[in-house]
């Protein structure tokens, strides 16, 4: 029964399997996967695995063979068996060399033991496994790491279908030996969880994908782990709904227990070097002291001056930044030194480092001053002490970052062997050694839960805090170099003067936007924060341009809500009154300046232009403007709001004043005009009188020779005429 029972798990899977296989030449695919795997032997118990194996075969046709090979000799070495190297030498086993899969199920697994002896002790030899016969009787060290492969093949033909190659990590108690201090560091929030406009932006696979880390995390009692948790990820949680305000209390639950340790760390995910070469110390201030402030407010965790954990490059700037502003200690990584500290061995202790000028304030251009939220120190104070620095190990970072692939539980397995292989490069040193692993919190749970068991379990490896690594493990220590020189960064210059007038100018409309809306502080802290998200080293450029731009996209929003309205074109007399009108929908205090300005009319000082400070408290503000017009007719008037420091334009129209009024010119003018025509007709009308008699006949005269005839007359009225 139980062979028809796995005959039928292993078949299942692969329903079309035999249809591919045909596409490739004949071959029958087979998968193979490790489940679970004890990750230390330390006596002739040996090892327990477990494997899933699927394949288009009947199982009766499966077999299993078991490789050994010799213990490696450096982490160079395994690390090539990571890429498919296959090790130099291959131990004989004495067991049967291929085990029928059909004999191993165990509940739907093909489960193995494999018995360790080191050639002092007689083999015991099963017929369903061999036993793992590690030849070191003679002299030789049996302590180490032992790659084992394990190859599903085709019993008829011997053909193998499907490896894996894991490892056997042979570790007997030694006196007196010091275990590797390994440090694992987890940056959480290293993605944007705000918007832009401040609003939450928390995808429900990553809040569970959070979840699950802290549960894998509280359920690993015995293995405390370092957190670098970013503030605006915090921020995200605390303003979103159930789910997240729970994910939030778990967060805070479990600093609260006290076995991790909660590093300071910036609002965002930020490039420490770019923000030194940019100039943007300050913004660096502002990035550590708002996480503090955050964390304090929601976390209630105390942060201390260090660890600080940079993950990106640092230079000399960046180191200077630090130190201004109270990080005594940190983690970088190596590229970040000029030459290697350990060019042979892993390095295993921390160095003090060193930077041309590590003492200047502030570490800015120019000696230009830094500013900074939340009380940071300030240049005159920069501390003078040297900081210590420990290097991350990047190669077993990416092994921990390779946990994600098809078989966690075996990069589990192989992460634990490599960080053993550092343990064994001088398995007797007399003094500590520690090791910084920093990793990815989006690890499967079943790879980190497996790296914290093997951890916590480990005979020659011991989990600690990166606080407890660096008070335990001297710098200078085990062949490390006691000091190290930072390299110089190398910035584009085009990316850096970019980045610094972008931030620069958003920094200069939020301060705008404040001086706008001067209570309303929860506006711009969104803001502010805002710009410390659009300063992460993951944004693309469209999205940097979007947080940087938020400041004057909540200030183009408040001037959209403002009008000016003049209620009175016309004037009647030289001067009068125009009530203005500012009506505001925002729904708070407005704070702007009103400006008048025209060239055809003057104000009540003066001037062609008036400046009057508004504070929109309600729906409408009206103001009674005395104006002054030279001229009857057509004035153009502008009418514009302000900010309160005359920075930004928010709203500007543009009215037609018409005036009915007569100037003293236009009365002279008319009067001179009218003293001419009076002149004139009096002057016509003397005139007249004085010609009408000589013009007309004399009374009583008639015909004949009476008065007024004769020859006399005649000549009188003929001149006249002339």
């Amino acid at each position: 029964m139980l062979v028809v029972a796995l005959a039928l798990l292993l078949a299942a899977p692969l329903a079309g399997a035999r249809a591919a296989a045909a596409t490739t030449g004949g071959a029958t695919p087979a998968t193979v996967a490790l489940a679970s795997q004890t990750p230390w032997v330390t006596g002739p118990s040996g090892s327990e695995l477990a494997l899933r194996v699927a394949s288009a075969l009947p199982v009766e046709r499966l077999g299993l063979n078991v490789v050994l090979y010799s213990r490696l000799g450096s982490r160079d070495a395994l690390r090539e068996t990571f890429g498919g190297t296959e090790p130099s030498s291959e131990y004989p086993l004495d067991s049967p060399a291929t085990i029928p899969l059909a004999s191993l199920d165990h509940g739907g697994l093909v489960r193995l033991h494999l018995p360790v002896t080191t050639g002092s002790t007689p083999a015991t030899s099963r017929p369903s496994a061999p036993t793992l016969a590690l030849d070191c009787a003679t002299g030789g060290v049996c302590p180490g790491v032992y790659p084992l492969e394990l190859v599903v093949i085709d019993r008829t033909d011997g053909a193998p279908l499907a490896s894996l190659t894991t490892y056997l990590v042979y570790a007997p108690p030694t006196a007196g030996s010091l275990p590797l201090d390994v440090a694992l560091v987890l940056p959480v929030g290293t993605h944007p969880a705000l918007s832009p406009d401040g609003s939450v932006s928390l995808p429900r696979s990553r809040l569970d994908q959070l979840a699950e880390l802290l549960a894998t995390l509280a359920r690993a009692t015995t293995a405390p782990v370092s957190l670098a948790v970013h503030g605006q990820l915090v921020d995200a949680l605390a303003n979103g709904d159930g789910a997240a305000r729970g994910v939030l209390s778990n967060l805070t639950g479990l600093l609260a227990a006290g076995r991790d340790q909660l590093l300071p760390a910036t609002y965002a995910a930020t490039a420490t070097d770019t923000l030194a070469q940019t100039g943007l110390t300050g913004e660096l201030a502002r990035q550590l002291a708002t996480d503090r402030q955050v964390v304090a407010s929601h976390l209630h965790t105390p942060l201390a001056d260090g660890p600080y954990v940079v993950t990106d490059q640092l230079d000399p700037a960046g180191l200077r930044a630090l130190r201004s502003d109270g990080i005594a200690s940190l983690v970088l990584p190596p590229s970040s030194l000029s030459t290697p500290v350990s060019p042979v061995a892993t390095p295993t202790a921390p160095l003090l480092l060193a930077a041309p000028g590590a003492g200047s304030p502030g570490g800015s251009p120019g000696g230009s001053p830094r500013s900074s939220p939340g009380g940071s120190r300030s240049p005159s104070a920069a501390p003078t002490a040297s900081t210590e620095g420990v290097l991350s190990d990047p190669g077993l970072a990416a092994t921990f970052d390779g946990g994600g692939g098809s078989d966690p539980v075996l990069a589990a397995e192989r992460f634990l062997a490599e960080a053993s292989s550092v343990y064994f490069d001088d398995p007797f040193a007399t003094e500590p050694r520690g090791v910084v692993v920093v990793g990815s919190p989006a690890a499967p749970t079943r790879f980190l839960s497996r790296v914290l068991a093997g951890l916590a379990g480990s005979p020659v490896l011991r989990p600690v805090t990166l606080s407890h690594l660096l008070a335990t493990v001297p710098a200078g220590a085990n062949g490390t170099a006691a000091t190290g020189s930072l390299a110089d960064g190398r910035p584009d210059g085009r990316a850096v003067a970019a980045i610094r007038r972008s931030v620069g100018a958003a920094r200069r409309v939020l301060d705008t936007l404040r001086s706008v809306v001067p209570t309303d502080t929860a506006l711009a802290g969104r803001l502010e924060r805002a710009i410390l998200v659009g300063e992460g080293a993951a944004l693309d450029r469209h999205q940097h341009a979007a947080y940087e731009g938020a400041p004057a996209a909540a200030l183009h929003r408040i001037a959209g809500a403002l009008a000016l309205s003049e209620s009175r074109t016309t004037l009647t007399s030289r001067s009068g009154r125009i009530p203005v009108t500012a009506t505001s929908s925002v729904g708070y205090p407005v704070h702007v300046l009103l400006q008048l300005r025209s060239s055809d009319l003057t104000f009540a000082n003066g001037q062609s232009v008036l400046e009057l400070p508004l504070a929109l408290a309600g729906p409408a503000v009206q103001r009674d403007i005395r104006v002054s017009t030279h001229t009857s007719g057509s004035s153009r008037l502008e009418l514009s709001l302000l900010s309160p420091r005359n920075e930004a334009v928010l709203v500007s129209v543009e009215v037609t004043i018409r005036s009915t009024a007569i100037s003293g010119a236009a009365v002279a003018l008319s009067a001179g005009a009218v003293l001419v025509l009076l002149i004139w007709w009096i002057r016509s009308s003397r005139r007249r009188r004085r010609t009408r008699p000589a013009t007309g006949a004399a009374p009583g005269a008639g015909p004949g020779g009476g008065p007024g005839s004769g020859p006399g007359a005649t000549d009188l009225a003929a001149a006249a005429r002339s």
